[in-house]
């Protein structure tokens, strides 16, 4: 399914200026705007609303500043793509609102619901603002609906589990007399029990002794074994690779990095990345590696020998290797150019101070034997010939994330600028930006056009692109490239991942979109873990699905509200002037009952998602000629979510639709 994305025209913001005259306050008296914009993000996103059909979705969007459109699975992108207006506070307060959902580490499934909620709140609170509300008591009623929600979800939450444990008891108990009539139905065991009952022994009941014996050795429970994470089974995944190629990667990348360190710990954030190339195979290919892989242009990049090679003594600098880059801020434009004569010679100041950082790059070299520089920003041609002279390896235009994973792959810090003259010194002690272990590097040459087949963002934390062509414009981006894999050699000591600190999950496909869709479903799958991982051995608490849970919701809020509003309001020793009136216990009644509806709205399309799910569709099977069924068929197990995904979506809807309401 791909659906055109275009950017919308210029819309008036919903602000009028208020009737309170000086006071230079503003109020919204028309939601009319903000809810057009609402419902365009609701609809677009509205197949990622349901896990089925978000594996099968990817969208077509405009890229704009005249680029050729491309393809994208994360609603994020979807929502920059429509190039809305920067005057339209409810998008912008709507985006934040997602890409908080995806730092608390939270899929594309709950960001889409967000969008969808909101829409569907907003527009029952804009039909109570003209029917006479208040701001006030529309925001007063907002947060009582997030009570009953939240209240509500805990019960089903409660309600799911008592359920659970009833099913696995049962499940258990049917095994149980299973094995105890085949365990009858041996030779010789029926005739012992027939005997006994010719014999008149019926005092078994009354013989406790089984009860203090010791098990036989071979009936000992088996040790503990340590606990891992269950990773849900995808069925989108299953479409491109038809096996488990995606749990595996997500359980290998929890293992290599959470196993050791703190679920909490900011680390994660920046050392797990993905990288995705187009190539001519049948199977998708989806692998997690050690290191990281990039792009490296050939201008930026100074080689010595062989592609497949082992570095020593690495630094990584995050800046420019240029005189400008350790004088001025300012552009190059507005710097006052100065010379000087020297030796009968005209020579700029500027050759001079890249001069200057060459003499310091052979000091480097000789005093630290330094075998590779990955640098961040520029380097000039006088670091370049340096660095050919010393016979070391120079990497420029890296992106400044890469360079702090591989400083920290090879257990290093990472540098500003080049290194003062007193760490330079030889000693015993090894200074801490100079990398501790040795690196490998292997490049290949990319082409251009399947250099543009490729892209790289990291799996957790800011979504950022990592290859030049991605972010940047210029002939360079339309040449051929360097593809550059780095990582530390492997310790056999050093637990799962060979004591790597970064990993990067590589995909590989025959076509972009299948790419896309692998690239979702792995992050999706990846914070699923994450979350399961961080609320401990017991595991998530879990409610039914979202249309099951949306619909209790809506009926607490109807039953709540009739209860208000059949409730006689309460005896007050105040004079009736002072009083409180029984029309806020109306208003109140009739915003419940609105936000019933909302929900009810959200409950029926999770309902008719799940009901074009549960058709399935079918996919080649294994044996060419038959076709199986994805995403069909009838489950033992009732479908499920976790708690706090639904506490998540509900309560920054309602925050989202309070402040749209409060602007």
């Amino acid at each position: 399914q791909a659906l055109p994305i275009r950017r919308s025209p210029a819309i008036v913001p919903p602000f009028v200026a208020s009737p309170m005259g000086l006071a230079g306050r503003f109020c919204v008296t028309d939601l009319g705007p903000s809810l057009a914009v609402l419902r365009r993000i609701a609809d677009s996103l509205a197949p990622f609303t349901h896990r089925e059909s978000a594996a099968l979705v990817c969208k077509v969007v405009d890229a704009g500043y005249g680029d050729a459109p491309s393809i994208s699975c994360d609603p994020l992108e979807i929502i920059d793509a429509f190039g809305f207006d920067e005057r339209l506070v409810a998008a912008r307060i709507l985006h934040d609102a997602m890409e908080g959902l995806s730092d608390a580490d939270f899929g594309r499934v709950e960001q889409a619901r967000l969008a969808a909620l909101t829409f569907a709140l907003a527009r029952e609170a804009g039909a109570l603002l003209e029917s006479g509300l208040t701001p006030w008591e529309l925001r007063k009623a907002l947060r009582k609906s997030e009570a009953i929600a939240k209240a509500t979800l805990a019960q089903l939450s409660s309600e799911f589990l008592a359920s659970e444990l009833m099913r696995n008891f049962a499940s258990a108990s049917a095994t149980y007399f299973a094995d105890e009539s085949a365990t009858s139905a041996l030779p010789g065991v029926g005739d012992d029990l027939a005997g006994a009952a010719l014999r008149g022994d019926d005092d078994s009941d009354e013989d406790v002794g089984w009860f203090f014996e010791k098990p036989a050795p071979a009936q000992m429970a088996p040790p503990p074994q340590p606990v891992t994470v269950e990773l849900p089974s995808l069925q989108g995944a299953r479409q491109f690779s038809r096996n488990d190629d995606v749990n595996k990667v997500c359980s290998e990348l929890v293992a290599r990095h959470l196993a050791a360190c703190d679920i909490a710990s900011s680390q994660r954030d920046r050392h797990c990345f993905v990288y995705a190339s187009v190539r001519p195979l049948a199977t998708p290919v989806c692998e997690v590696v050690r290191g990281v892989m990039c792009h490296v242009s050939f201008e930026h990049a100074v080689l010595c020998g062989a592609r497949d090679f082992r570095v020593t003594n690495a630094v990584f600098i995050d800046g420019d290797l240029t005189g400008d880059a350790y004088e001025s801020c300012a552009p190059a434009q507005r710097r006052v150019r100065e010379s000087l004569v020297s030796s009968g010679a005209l020579v700029s100041v500027q050759g001079l101070k890249e001069a200057a950082v060459g003499e310091a790059l052979q000091r480097l070299f000789a005093l630290r034997a330094t075998g590779a520089i990955f640098l961040a920003g520029e380097a000039s041609a006088a670091a370049a010939t340096a660095c050919r002279r010393a016979g070391a390896r120079l990497f420029g235009g890296l992106p400044g994330r890469l360079v702090s994973a591989l400083a920290e792959e090879a257990g290093a810090e990472v540098l500003q600028g080049l290194p003062d003259a007193i760490s330079l010194g030889v000693g015993s002690t090894r200074p801490a930006w100079e990398a501790k272990r040795e690196l490998r590097c292997l490049l290949r040459e990319l082409e251009p056009e399947r250099r543009k087949g490729c892209f790289a963002f990291p799996l957790l934390g800011h979504r950022q692109a990592l290859l030049p062509h991605q972010f940047s414009s210029g002939e360079d981006i339309q040449r051929s490239c360097w593809e550059l894999r780095v990582h530390a050699e492997a310790s056999t000591s050093a637990g799962p991942g060979g004591g790597s600190a970064c990993s990067t999950v590589v995909l590989q496909a025959a076509c972009e979109p299948v790419l896309r869709r692998l690239h979702a479903e792995v992050s999706d799958c990846l914070f699923e873990a994450l979350r399961e991982a961080s609320e401990g051995p017991g595991g998530a608490r879990r409610v039914p699905a979202a249309e099951t849970w949306a619909e209790a919701i809506c009926k607490a809020l109807g039953s709540d509200g009739s209860t208000a509003a059949s409730r006689a309001p309460p005896s007050s020793h105040l004079a009736p002037w002072l009083a409180p009136s029984g029309g806020e216990a109306l208003a109140e009644t009739a915003a419940l009952g609105r936000f019933a509806e909302a929900f009810r709205h959200f409950a029926e399309g999770q309902a008719a998602l799940a009901a074009h799910a549960a058709e399935g569709w079918e996919v080649p099977g294994e044996d060419g000629d038959e076709r199986a069924s994805v995403g069909g068929g009838c489950n033992s197990e009732p479908a499920s979510e976790s708690l706090a995904g639904a506490e998540a979506v509900v309560r920054r809807a309602i925050r989202v639709v309070e402040l749209v309401v409060g602007l």
